[in-house]
């Protein structure tokens, strides 16, 4: 992304909407309009836990949006996985940065790994 972009995310997929912006802002007014039309209640939260400088938010709501897409609530992602320390912002990026090429990343973590599919497989196929 280039500097004058920045990434969001709104996820509807439960009953509740769920707005990620890594800066900490708040849904803009066409947000909240939208949940207010869908009667949905509209969560965020107000916490930066991206330095305005960095360039990753792009990788923040991507992380944050597979956590949610597996059932993890973002306040429970806000309050376990990123970093109030000072200076927290280094580790935050560096922390979106692994887990990211950890998952997609072929020499790290396979899209499909063979041994474990092959034995889930050889499992579900013995006869008792």
């Amino acid at each position: 992304n280039s500097p004058s972009d920045h990434w969001n995310l709104l996820s509807t997929m439960e009953s509740q909407y769920d707005w990620v912006d890594p800066l900490g802002r708040q849904p803009p007014p066409e947000i909240q309009q939208i949940a207010k039309r869908d009667k949905k209640v509209l969560r965020y939260s107000d916490i930066m836990i991206q330095s305005i400088s960095s360039t990753l938010c792009g990788a923040y709501v991507c992380l944050i949006g597979l956590g949610l897409c597996r059932g993890i609530s973002l306040a429970e992602m806000y309050m376990s996985w990123f970093s109030w320390q000072p200076d927290h912002y280094k580790y935050n990026d560096a922390l979106v940065n692994l887990s990211l090429a950890k998952l997609t990343h072929r020499k790290l973590q396979p899209f499909v790994d063979q041994d474990f599919l092959s034995s889930q497989l050889k499992k579900e196929t013995e006869i008792d």
